[in-house]
């Protein structure tokens, strides 16, 4: 997108009256019916989106993000981006949301725009941590390019922990050949060690048990719950051994992992444990994590007991 890439910035507001008033949107909106209608040729739109990108783009979001917006409409939307080549600024545009709805917007827009998660990358390399984290939050909803994965690497180095162990999550995703494993398993950090293993662990396949097993002896506590996790949802017994023993550790934040590991796994073996934990452990949080698993457990069981 010649001469657009560096336009990074969400558009500015506008004062009544200008292009950016209800006026415009109300013209933008009817430009576009009528062009889906074959009164007005599509370039007539194009260049009228062109003119006014800041205009348009704030359109865009605003308008994808109301109720009453029908899919046709959505893929109308989404092609003049396309065309008028707005996708980068709408993006930019998309940093200044909350991140929930940003991500809804994204989702939407990936369905005509599958190269999506590239445009976002650029932004990756922004000196201002929160829109780093932002594009992040949007990357591990829509990434599906490992052209990315070496700008992930990067963020790897951060000094912000939070852009380290988002980073790690998305390079885990992407990389089903688990070629980065090994390096983001040895990293200082437990939290991205810990969302290393999230990816193998969402997974759930065979490959990633080399690596579940090197977690298991890992010093963090969250690191050995996931490890623990996916060995368990893989049938072996070392996943459910591991967390008994967590959960007659003297520290809390031991047992509080594992209790929660535990109603992730969902096996019916580990209620009467966590039941005497509900009932008697001298920590508030285990209790609580402990009641939930059993609830999690129970309540899995249920379907079963009906089939029955």
């Amino acid at each position: 997108m010649t001469g657009k890439t560096d336009r990074m910035s969400t558009p500015d507001s506008t004062p009544p009256g200008e292009p950016g008033s209800v006026n415009f949107s109300q013209q933008l909106r009817s430009m576009m019916e009528a062009v889906h209608d074959g009164r007005t040729p599509s370039d007539v739109l194009l260049r009228f989106a062109r003119s006014h990108e800041q205009e348009a783009v704030r359109y865009c979001v605003q308008r994808m993000t109301e109720p009453d917006l029908s899919l046709m409409e959505e893929m109308m939307i989404a092609r003049l981006l396309q065309q008028a080549g707005l996708v980068q600024q709408f993006v930019g545009a998309l940093l200044s949301l909350d991140p929930q709805a940003a991500q809804n917007l994204a989702r939407k827009l990936q369905t005509a725009e599958r190269g999506l998660d590239l445009k976002i990358a650029p932004f990756l390399q922004s000196e201002d941590n929160s829109i780093v984290m932002h594009s992040l939050e949007l990357l591990e909803v829509i990434a599906e390019s490992k052209q990315i994965v070496p700008l992930l690497f990067g963020l790897i180095s951060s000094d912000n922990p939070r852009i380290q162990s988002k980073a790690a999550l998305i390079i885990q995703k992407l990389d089903s050949e688990q070629a980065y494993t090994r390096r983001l398993l040895q990293h200082p950090d437990a939290r991205v060690r810990a969302n290393a293993l999230q990816g193998i662990v969402d997974r759930a396949n065979d490959q990633g048990g080399e690596f579940l097993l090197q977690g298991l002896a890992d010093t963090d506590h969250r690191v050995r719950t996931l490890a623990a996790v996916g060995l368990s949802r893989l049938g072996d017994p070392q996943g459910l051994q591991t967390l008994f023993r967590m959960l007659r550790h003297p520290k809390p934040i031991e047992r509080r992992s594992a209790a929660w590991g535990l109603g992730v796994c969902g096996n019916a073996s580990a209620l009467p444990r966590l039941e005497v934990l509900a009932r008697g452990d001298p920590d508030e949080r285990v209790r609580e994590l402990a009641a939930q698993a059993c609830q999690k457990i129970t309540e899995r069981a249920k379907p079963e007991e009906k089939q029955e």
